[in-house]
């Protein structure tokens, strides 16, 4: 079962633990990719299924 509150405190610590400056989200039709600022780049981190944020 997927858990909002506990993803987003795991992409937290990913974030915080690879010194990401930025968290950017990008929708897209069926999902919504997440990416890190590392040091001035755009990192790709994952991509959420938009039925898992979004429940129908």
């Amino acid at each position: 079962m997927f858990l909002p509150e506990k993803y987003a405190y795991t992409m937290l610590d990913r974030a915080i633990e690879k010194t990401a400056s930025d968290i950017h989200f990008t929708p897209k039709e069926n999902e919504v990719e997440i990416y890190f600022r590392l040091n001035g780049y755009r990192w790709y981190f994952e991509s959420l299924p938009l039925n898992l944020i979004i429940p129908y």
